[in-house]
């Protein structure tokens, strides 16, 4: 098991975890220990365990023991030389007769971005603050000249040279300046602090509002993913089956690509976590009830857009930020796909996202069907979770992900933003 694992799977090294397989009969397996993973992305964050185990144990388990996946290693590790070679083997493996559905290429610099962002920032404070040092030094200095004008022309006068002024008046200068760093010393560090402590809890109290204001926005309690698509009547049928349960919405949700205008599909740069760097294409029912995400430009979707799209604001900037009107190219299961785009959102919580009608993936899916629900509870979620999850396996179901949002907001049938309630959760 992955080191930060732990903690979401309630577990420890020796311990037994019952693990479902895809028939959703589930087989115990022992934790013989742990393991760091630097390139998975904490377990906590993405509320998922992580674990490792032999092709037989995979076996057990009920799982295709056959590979599905290959990784390579590349002689130059530079962006352009990866893509390529991936590139290149793709295409030797479809010529084979391997259908290749996906390239990854994990980036080396995790989050370089936000660094880079924070270090230019204090950078820019100490420019700034030197600058403005330099100013005032530079104003004290040029008003004492000025004031012993009279005085530097009668040590002219007697023979002083323009060396020796020079050295009196930058000595002064120098011993004032160093007096006045001994005493500035303990108050610029604590004033440098404040404002950095300062700057911490406002850009903390932000963030954290802009979180919520967005989550509120998800008007459900729990998303479910299946192991594979089924009928929506069927989906429905079966999650009703507690008082608990107020509402489902079964929808679909595929892994997507960026692609070119020629039809190249982009090598993805999704870590192995297969989290960060994700791209989606989801299709909700349209109007949906369940969702409410803010219309930064455009609008949202309407039934006859079965080819339109809507961007949120990680898929804008992976597609290279496309405008309202402009055609957009994703590839699902490596086949490109043109879609225009109707309106772009602010999403939190999620990764980027193509948000489309049901119609627009009918290639990809049955009609009729779905992989993913949301529902909406009332009472103990997880009990309501629980007894979803188990009526979805029984009648042949098998449920491969649970999520509840750690921060969302319930709303009424109307979906009126004031009739909105603050609730906290926890993930599975």
């Amino acid at each position: 098991m992955e080191r930060t694992a732990g903690p979401v799977l309630d577990a420890a090294v020796g311990d037994r975890l019952a693990v479902a397989g895809p028939s959703g009969t589930t087989t115990e397996v022992r934790i013989s220990g742990t393991v760091y993973d630097a390139a998975l992305a904490p377990a906590g964050q993405e509320s998922t365990g992580y674990g490792y185990l032999t092709p037989a144990g995979l076996a057990r388990l009920g799982f295709t023991a056959s590979a599905d996946e290959m990784r390579i290693v590349t002689a130059e590790r530079d962006e352009t030389t990866v893509a390529a070679t991936a590139t290149g083997v793709a295409e030797w493996l479809t010529a084979q007769g391997r259908e290749v559905h996906l390239i990854q290429a994990p980036p080396y610099q995790q989050h370089h971005s936000q660094s880079e962002t924070i270090t230019g920032m204090f950078l820019a404070f100490a420019v700034a603050a030197l600058v403005l040092a330099g100013v005032l030094v530079a104003a004290t200095l040029g008003a004492m000249l000025a004031a012993q004008t009279r005085q530097i022309g009668i040590m002219k006068t007697v023979g002083a040279t323009t060396g020796q002024l020079l050295r009196v008046y930058l000595g002064a200068v120098a011993a004032i300046a160093a007096t006045a760093t001994v005493l500035a010393v303990g108050p610029a560090l604590l004033a440098a602090g404040g404002a950095m402590f300062t700057s911490g809890l406002n850009s903390s109290a932000a963030w954290r509002s802009w979180v919520d204001d967005r989550m509120a926005r998800r008007a459900y309690d729990v998303q479910l993913r299946l192991a594979a698509p089924a009928s929506v009547d069927t989906i429905t049928r079966a999650a009703r089956v507690d008082d608990g349960v107020i509402a489902v919405e079964p929808f679909v949700s595929l892994p997507a690509t960026p692609a070119s205008a020629d039809g190249q599909i982009e090598v993805e740069r999704t870590y192995p976590d297969d989290g960060h760097g994700r791209f989606l294409l989801a299709a909700l029912p349209v109007p949906t009830r369940r969702v409410d995400f803010e219309v930064t430009a455009g609008r949202w979707l309407k039934a006859a857009d079965t080819d339109g799209v809507v961007l949120n604001q990680s898929a804008v900037s992976r597609l290279g930020d496309p405008r309202v009107g402009d055609e957009v190219h994703l590839a699902v299961d490596g086949v490109v796909g043109r879609r225009r785009l109707v309106g772009t959102v602010a999403e939190a919580g999620g990764p980027a996202t193509a948000y489309t009608s049901p119609q627009s993936v009918t290639r990809f899916v049955d009609p009729g069907t779905a992989n993913m629900l949301h529902i909406v509870t009332a009472g103990d979620t997880a009990a309501v979770t629980g007894a979803v999850e188990g009526a979805l396996t029984s009648a042949g179901l098998a449920v491969d992900e649970s999520m509840r949002p750690r921060t969302c907001a319930r709303r009424s049938t109307n979906t009126s933003p004031s009739s909105s309630v603050p609730c906290s959760h926890s993930p599975r």
